[in-house]
């Protein structure tokens, strides 16, 4: 049942499917409820000034929480004046299993500086 939900929310997750941070890589497998994980990341982003490449540091901090059995939510603030808030659902596998499947979802709010 897990999985046709999945094969039909499909097409949805295509349609709504944006602009993402991949500085920050996370697994397939949620935490258990009541974990929570802290961190920070330090990556590059680029941009076009006056006609040549160049890039700037960006720090990210962020944290992530299990809130239910296979559910977990995560919030991530960006130097580059981003705040990102997501949700993963784990619909296959467990902690401990040799493979683990999950759809996820966020939303991101950006002020730009440029």
């Amino acid at each position: 049942m897990k999985k046709q939900l999945f094969i039909l929310l499909l097409p949805v997750i295509f349609i709504l499917a944006g602009c993402f941070q991949m500085s920050s890589l996370q697994t397939a497998r949620t935490l258990p409820k009541g974990d929570t994980v802290l961190g920070a990341a330090i990556a590059g982003q680029g941009f076009v000034f006056e006609g040549s490449p160049a890039a700037i540091p960006q720090l990210e901090i962020y944290g992530r929480r299990g809130i239910a059995p296979n559910f977990d939510v995560g919030l991530k603030l960006s130097s580059a004046g981003s705040i990102n808030i997501n949700g993963k659902y784990q619909f296959d596998g467990n902690q401990t299993s040799k493979t683990a499947s999950a759809v996820g979802g966020g939303v991101e709010f950006r002020y730009d500086f440029y």
